[in-house]
């Protein structure tokens, strides 16, 4: 496990532990304060490990452990009298040792009735990507802005009981991947890590994020396996097993980003989904995406019908208003003059990722000091995005070059 990932790190404020493998210490870091070690052995040792590992599993995500896997982790097939009790002890123990306030705990969470949760985040404050980023999903909180609509309907959705289910639809480029991904961290950011007006989501959830460009995802074991272990389940490959253990574990969401690359998928499978999705239970919510909306999806893939019949909600996701358009602009390092600004807004339309291409290409133009044409640069580099994802990949067309001006007589 690389550094990064050791990094167990608190919510809501900056305290972290460092876990050390070889030394088998845990390190705990807080602002202006001092740098505390514990060592931790035998059942402790297990205990920590494993949460680590499923967390750095899932890309460091923080994922919440079920008592039967935590107990299988720290003790195999040892048998206990109370296994429960012996669990909570342990657990009473490592936070006796590692919190700063264990009635208060930071880095161990109880979650009740689901289990507990070794508080870590994918990122870290330096993390954030560049400013302007394009053709690859916004992986940091802070690099996230607009969809505040969309988010919130999506949330007013799938984050109650009984839950809805939601279909994300727009075309390639216009941000529904970077949506989800930001659906998927906002239970484990702090108002540090967002932008203004995102507020830190404290519904106690298990989401699975499930990419289904991943070729691993076209086969059910690996679907199954990668659903239970993103919610911090024991992995299956009985279907009926796997039914059986979301049936039993409450308030589970489980996103799927561009569904119709799966649809080769068993039936059975789609089945399985809808048939959680609709239980008495109420426990399991479904969020997907695709480029195709539930009606073309519905003609297109009738494989996925079992769980197109129970989307009550479609979310569409295109333009940014213009407010969503300036906010992005004004995130720049460097303030753009107020013509460049509507020019970037009114030459792409608002679309997301001609915005960030744009946005991106003027900001260098500055840090540089360039004196040529940097719009002729722009379009240019908006064609050659096009070019590789294909000829619809943007939603407006490009001229290939800035026609250039009549010469003065």
């Amino acid at each position: 496990m690389d550094t990064r990932n050791q990094q167990i790190l608190a919510k809501p404020n900056s305290e972290w532990v460092e876990f050390d493998p070889a030394r088998l210490c845990l390190t705990r870091h807080s602002s202006g304060v001092e740098p505390m070690s514990f060592t931790v052995r035998g059942r402790q040792l297990r205990l920590i490990q494993f949460m680590a590992r499923r967390n750095h599993e899932c890309g460091g995500i923080p994922v919440t452990c079920g008592p039967d896997a935590l107990i299988s982790a720290v003790w195999g097939s040892d048998r206990l009298s109370d296994p429960q009790s012996e669990l909570s002890r342990l657990i009473y123990d490592i936070r006796h040792k590692i919190e700063r306030n264990p009635d208060c705990p930071k880095l161990i969470i109880s979650s009740p009735g689901i289990g507990y949760t070794l508080r870590t985040r994918p990122w870290r404050s330096n993390d954030c990507q560049a400013t302007f980023t394009w053709g690859a999903p916004i992986l940091h909180p802070r690099n996230f802005f607009g969809r505040r609509k969309e988010l919130r309907q999506i949330r007013d959705a799938s984050f109650v009981r009984p839950p809805q289910h939601v279909f994300v639809s727009g075309p390639r480029l216009a941000g529904k991947t970077s949506l989800l991904r930001f659906l998927e961290f906002l239970p484990h950011s702090t108002s540090e890590d967002l932008n203004a007006g995102f507020e830190p989501d404290d519904n106690i959830r298990r989401i699975a994020f499930i990419d289904l460009h991943d070729p691993r995802m076209w086969q059910m074991e690996g679907f199954l396996h990668a659903i239970l272990a993103r919610v911090g389940l024991r992995p299956v490959k009985v279907l009926d097993d796997f039914v059986t253990a979301l049936s039993e574990t409450p308030s589970v969401t489980i996103i799927l980003d561009d569904i119709e690359e799966a649809a080769s998928l068993d039936s059975a499978v789609w089945s399985a989904l809808r048939f959680l999705g609709t239980s008495r239970a109420g426990s399991v919510s479904i969020v997907a995406s695709s480029t195709h909306s539930v009606g073309a999806l519905w003609d297109q893939c009738p494989q996925l019908r079992p769980v197109l019949r129970i989307a009550s909600h479609e979310v569409p996701v295109g333009a940014f208003s213009e407010e969503e358009a300036w906010e992005l602009i004004n995130s720049s390092p460097l303030r753009f003059p107020d013509g460049e600004a509507q020019w970037i807004i009114d030459t792409s339309r608002r679309e997301p990722c001609l915005l960030q291409i744009l946005c991106d290409t003027f900001l260098k133009h500055l840090i540089d000091k360039e004196s040529g044409d940097w719009k002729e640069l722009a379009l240019a580099r908006c064609n050659v995005l096009a070019a590789a994802r294909g000829s619809n990949a943007l939603p407006i067309p490009i001229p290939l070059a800035v026609s250039p001006q009549e010469p003065e007589n």
